[in-house]
């Protein structure tokens, strides 16, 4: 196999208002995408989120590798290109995944299937997972209480709404009101709010007894380790997972935790979130992808461990994914109905990617 050429783009596509995320402050949405062209013409992409990281500086110093690499299958240019670069492993992870990515879509292309049928189709049609709760600093709980109702009666499975993790009165006031509107199927976000176990088991103690879903991502991944701890100490399930690079760190995570958030945009691309999926089949955990529902609903259509996709509703704003996207997620009456389509689901808009890039780079092979 010889890729021919390597097109990346960074879009940073506005956001209505300013997202706050715990700490974390977000304008705009930033992606950066991948587009591969090999030497039969054929095209793979992928797209991912560049979260303050030097995801385009990383994918052109692995593009580079690329052109000039030949290979028989996409991981084994992935493997050599990790074991090359060991000791900057982490760093090129988000890189790696997006190239997997895009190297899957190519392989589903050329054989004119949608990947979950490369996969061997289970099911076309998945359960959701709605997030609200969005700009939650500006607005009532009144205005939260009739998001949340409205996606229930959509008859979307769960509800997952942010809080502030910082103002203990105010989210367990909103979570109380929430947690009423369909018992047992609502679920937070409490955005990496802690740094200790006590501290987080302290502020979570009052939510335990709501009967929520879940509760994700007490800790950044840096952290994830504490997670078990967490865990021991309370009731509902935790869930965490998307920040993590590595499969076999989600693999260990997995064998501890009841939920695992899983996102083949950053754990090392397809094979890898394949391989976490593989070592986790005969276990009891759910497995709920993070975003990125196009592609995440390959998944879910292939594999039963998948419990729900998840997806920011369009006119919420938060996260315009769809307007880089050619193809827009089929949902009725709450659930997805997995694309046909050949390829990994997310195939690019590519005059949109040139109207939103503030930045790009093509590597060609010499």
């Amino acid at each position: 196999m010889r890729i021919l050429k390597v097109e990346l783009a960074e879009c940073c596509v506005p956001l209505p208002r300013e997202i706050k995320l715990g700490d974390v402050r977000v304008t705009t949405r930033d992606y950066v995408v991948v587009r591969l062209t090999d030497s039969s013409g054929a095209i793979g992409e992928a797209i991912g989120y560049v979260r303050n990281t030097a995801l385009l500086a990383t994918l052109e110093i692995v593009a580079n590798k690329l052109v000039a690499a030949e290979f028989e299958s996409g991981q084994e240019f992935i493997d050599s290109f990790l074991k090359a670069h060991v000791n900057g492993r982490v760093t090129f992870h988000r890189a790696i995944s997006l190239i997997d990515i895009a190297l899957a879509d190519m392989a589903a292309r050329i054989q004119e299937k949608p990947l979950h049928a490369v996969f061997g189709t289970r099911r076309t049609a998945l359960p959701t997972m709605a997030v609200a709760g969005y700009y939650l600093n500006e607005r009532s709980y009144e205005d939260i209480e009739r998001e949340v109702k409205s996606y229930f009666d959509q008859g979307i499975s769960i509800v997952k709404v942010m809080v502030n993790g910082h103002d203990r009165a105010f989210d367990l006031a909103l979570v109380e009101k929430l947690s009423a509107i369909k018992p047992g199927q609502l679920a937070i976000d409490t955005h990496w709010s802690w740094e200790t176990i006590d501290d987080a088991a302290a502020y979570l103690k009052e939510f335990d007894g709501l009967g929520l879903q879940f509760i994700e991502d007490p800790f950044g991944a840096h952290n994830a380790e504490l997670t078990p701890g967490l865990q021991a100490r309370l009731k509902t399930d935790l869930a965490t997972g998307e920040d993590i690079p590595e499969a076999a760190s989600l693999t260990q995570l997995a064998r501890e935790l009841r939920i695992l958030r899983l996102d083949a945009t950053t754990c090392g691309g397809i094979n890898a979130a394949l391989s976490v999926l593989d070592a986790v089949k005969d276990s009891k955990i759910r497995v709920l992808p993070h975003v990125f529902p196009h592609l995440h609903a390959q998944f879910g259509a292939s594999c039963d461990l998948v419990d729900a996709i998840e997806f920011i509703a369009p006119e919420i704003g938060a996260d315009p994914l769809e307007c880089l996207l050619k193809h827009p997620l089929d949902m009725r009456h709450g659930i997805l109905h997995v694309g046909q389509t050949p390829g990994a689901g997310m195939a690019l808009d590519w005059p949109a990617v040139e109207r939103f890039q503030s930045r790009n780079i093509t590597v060609s092979a010499s």
